[in-house]
């Protein structure tokens, strides 16, 4: 199943801007039972999230924007009938405070049609689309997750344990010549390719796409940053969000599409699946280019807290960030590697989600990805015809 990301942003009508922020802010606050739209019920939904953002310039004159992004399987067109479908109302009450909203009832033949040109006129492309586990439709999560369930409630019966002392005794089959060296083949391919990727074509476009940052050694960070927990981290989950929207300096605007060009080729060939540039606490990532070039938009779903995650960027691709960020105006001069400064780049630009909405919000990447490993392999070992077979041989 192919998965895609939504990007929309419209204006919010001058007059409307605190209403929608608190029915935002209450829909926030009961995502999964509010009156409005209920993602759990839009089941393509892997993320989701509504973000209050400010106008291209970023000043107070401006009118606000509604952001709303989704992570979801199949074509957009499917996903707003779903949506439609599904949370109509929430449709109305939501979009209808934004301009260029179709003024036709819910119940008109034509507003599906009105509403979807709606959406695509304000949609933008991705310049960069990064997924931990790509093809993998929300039921099959779900289905994963729950099988992994069902057998650990499996494994700690007591009365199985004669059952699985007789299954640790059974002699592993070898692995042939032939399995050998395919898998030393797919070992030695998949460290040339991140060498390549990583320590070639990455550190060559960072040198040369990125700012020119001051090298020279320093054993002190800039200042503490208080990065404040309560507006950057969803406390008491596991998994997080980040919305960042930052100016692109107009003589770096090329360079940094060539750059999303190779982000493109490092996902496109992850020699890592579940891990980008070695981090592997992200489930989704996008980058997109907005206001005709005058800013970028960056989201990620990520497991942990906002300071390991930072943390993590900076230790793993710290040019990568350089090369990304370097054209914000108080970019630090020692660029990433600057923790406390990056930090408070990072700050000065992210805009919390009033909404945000995960599929299965319990499960890391690394458990997601450990849950399909097992669905697959009970599927190939335990499939209805072997099962039969092997009870027909007792």
């Amino acid at each position: 199943m192919n998965q895609s990301p939504l990007t929309v942003i419209v204006n919010i009508k001058p007059a409307e801007g605190e209403p929608l922020e608190k029915l935002l802010t209450d829909i926030g606050h009961n995502v999964r039972t509010n009156p409005y739209i209920r993602f759990n019920e839009i089941d393509t939904t892997h993320f989701a999230r509504f973000v209050i953002i400010p106008g291209p310039g970023k000043t107070e004159a401006e009118p606000k924007r509604l952001l709303f992004t989704s992570n979801h399987d199949g074509s957009w067109q499917d996903y707003i009938e779903l949506l439609i479908d599904k949370a109509g109302p929430g449709v109305e009450a939501i979009w209808g405070k934004c301009e260029g909203y179709p003024e036709i009832p819910l119940s008109d033949p034509a507003f599906k049609t009105r509403f979807k040109t709606f959406i695509q006129a304000n949609s933008h492309p991705s310049e960069a689309f990064y997924q931990a586990y790509p093809g993998q439709a929300v039921k099959e999560v779900w289905n994963a997750v729950g099988v992994r369930k069902q057998l650990e409630d499996l494994l700690s019966d007591k009365r199985l344990e004669p059952f699985l002392s007789l299954l640790a005794r059974l002699p592993l089959l070898p692995q042939t010549p032939l399995q050998k060296l395919r898998a030393a083949l797919m070992a030695v391919n998949s460290l040339l390719v991140r060498f390549l990727l990583r320590e070639v074509v990455l550190r060559f476009f960072e040198k040369t796409l990125g700012p020119k940052i001051d090298d020279s050694p320093t054993d002190t960070d800039s200042k503490d940053v208080n990065t404040h927990p309560e507006y950057t981290d969803w406390l008491n989950t596991v998994q997080n969000e980040m919305t960042v929207m930052s100016v692109i300096a107009p003589e770096r605007l090329r360079k940094l599409r060539l750059f999303f060009g190779v982000v493109r080729l490092a996902v496109k060939y992850n020699p890592t699946p579940g891990a980008l540039l070695g981090i592997s606490t992200i489930h989704f990532a996008r980058w997109v280019i907005i206001d005709g070039g005058k800013n970028l938009l960056f989201e990620s779903n990520y497991d942990g807290n906002w300071e390991q995650y930072i943390g993590d960027f900076v230790d793993k691709a710290s040019g990568g960030m350089d090369a990304i960020w370097g054209s914000y105006p108080a970019y630090p001069a020692r660029g990433a590697k600057d923790l406390q400064a990056f930090k408070q780049v990072i700050m000065d630009n992210q805009v919390r989600a009033l909404v945000f909405y995960s599929a299965y919000p319990d499960s890391s990447v690394r458990n997601i990805l450990n849950d399909l490993k097992i669905s697959q392999d009970m599927a190939k070992l335990i499939g209805q015809e072997k099962v039969a077979d092997l009870l027909s041989r007792i």
